[in-house]
């Protein structure tokens, strides 16, 4: 096993304990011969397959080759991207045809099973309802618009409750938007190659056509938002004193 991999983090939840598996796997060279032999019998029941083939191999093969790697790459550390690509090596080497056996996806659909009946499911933590309600703070003449929010899950559990005055808001929005820009300029290449699920594009281009129009809308209520300049305040007392005479 290389020795950076003991001191290295790849920054990504459970793939370093993964990779130290699969180098495990690889210097083994007799436990490597019989998974190697396993899969290649397209006979084998899947009981006795299972019993073989370790449960990472099956997931890293997944992550670890096709668009699905280039993507993973860009969320590691720097540091760990070497070994992240040997391992990628090491998968195309020696099980290629992984797949191209009948009782990895029987096993693949079990594992999938497994992890939605333990613990709570990834979309548990996903934004699926925003409630808000408007506020003011501070007192006149300085109020400052304001909102409370709370970002709640699809079991309404709350996930974020926080308030945000309206340059908080912008500023968020500002981020939100160029990290979807940034998102789709990513997956760009794999949309060309056709790799991505487009089932959700229209949905997407339909809300991303509702913030432009909202947008419109803010750009034309902003001029009555335009900070007060020295010149509009001496315009103002020129108009009082006028209007006292």
């Amino acid at each position: 096993m290389p020795q950076k991999l003991d001191k290295l983090s790849t920054g990504i939840k459970g793939l370093d304990d993964d990779l130290r598996e699969l180098f495990a796997i690889c210097e083994d060279k007799k436990k490597l011969d019989t998974i190697k032999q396993v899969i290649a019998n397209k006979d084998i029941s899947s009981e006795e397959f299972s019993k073989v083939i370790p449960e990472v191999l099956i997931e890293l093969s997944l992550f670890l080759v096709g668009p699905q790697f280039i993507i993973l790459l860009d969320q590691i550390n720097k540091e760990a991207i070497g070994l992240v690509k040997k391992a990628n090596s090491l998968i195309e080497e020696h099980f290629g045809n992984l797949f191209e056996n009948k009782n990895t996806k029987s096993m693949l659909k079990k594992i999938a099973e497994e992890k939605q009946d333990g613990g709570e499911s990834l979309d548990d933590e996903v934004i699926r309802r925003v409630g808000h309600y408007f506020l003011w703070e501070n007192e006149p003449p300085t109020l400052m618009p304001a909102v409370r929010m709370a970002f709640k899950n699809r079991k309404g559990k709350i996930l974020l409750n926080t308030e945000l005055d309206w340059d908080d808001l912008s500023f968020l929005l500002k981020k939100l938007s160029n990290i979807f820009v940034k998102l789709l300029e990513k997956g760009k290449p794999l949309a060309e190659l056709e790799q991505i699920d487009l089932s959700y594009s229209q949905k997407v281009l339909k809300n991303i056509e509702e913030t432009l129009g909202n947008l419109q809308k803010m750009k034309e209520i902003m001029p009555v938002y335009k900070e007060k300049t020295e010149t509009d305040n001496n315009k103002r007392s020129v108009k009082d004193s006028s209007s006292q005479n």
